[in-house]
């Protein structure tokens, strides 16, 4: 049986990774318009003060592709010319952030299907009768397992998953959420 239109859960996905995918090439492009701004200065200024740039990217030398695929895939939205740069990667990290996102994965399914689904169907009765002190009994038994699911999921995405990405990546700074406490 073919879909012939998305599920809601393939569809979320894809407005997320497409609202990132935005979102990056628009620092992308906003950096790049900045460097072209500053250029002139910024060269005058290396060449005042006799600046090695051994292992710095400047300017021209960052429109490449292998530059553009390494922020696309970056645990970040803002672009920089150069990344913060571990000098290898740690495996048993890397093992430790796999098995957490794979095992929070499976708790977030079975939360989902042993606690979630049984209370949703559970309150379709009330919604048809329009019992409203029933309905919002249910609404308040749904409050629990949405919030720990989201909390859950919070954790699985942005800090097991990221960090393993960024592992992978040796991307050195992983503070990708202190922005938002």
């Amino acid at each position: 049986m073919a879909l012939t239109r998305p599920t809601p859960l393939i569809a979320g996905i894809m407005c997320m990774s497409y609202t990132v995918l935005w979102l990056k090439m628009v620092s992308y492009v906003q950096v790049s318009y900045w460097c072209r701004q500053k250029r002139h200065k910024v060269k005058k200024m290396i060449d005042d003060n006799n600046f090695k740039k051994r292992d710095l990217v400047w300017y021209p030398d960052n429109l490449s592709y292998s530059d553009l695929v390494y922020f696309l895939f970056a645990p970040t939205l803002c672009y920089e010319l150069n990344f913060p740069r571990t000098p290898s990667i740690n495996k048993i990290f890397l093992f430790r952030r796999f098995v957490e996102a794979t095992f929070l994965f499976f708790v977030l399914i079975s939360l989902f299907q042993q606690w979630l689904v049984p209370a949703a169907l559970s309150s379709m009765q009330p919604f048809k009768e329009m019992d409203f002190g029933r309905l919002l009994e249910r609404i308040i038994t749904l409050a629990l397992p949405n919030h720990l699911l989201w909390i859950l999921m919070f954790y699985m995405v942005f800090h097991s998953c990221l960090n393993l990405l960024a592992e992978l990546l040796r991307f050195g700074d992983r503070e990708f959420y202190s922005d938002w406490w």
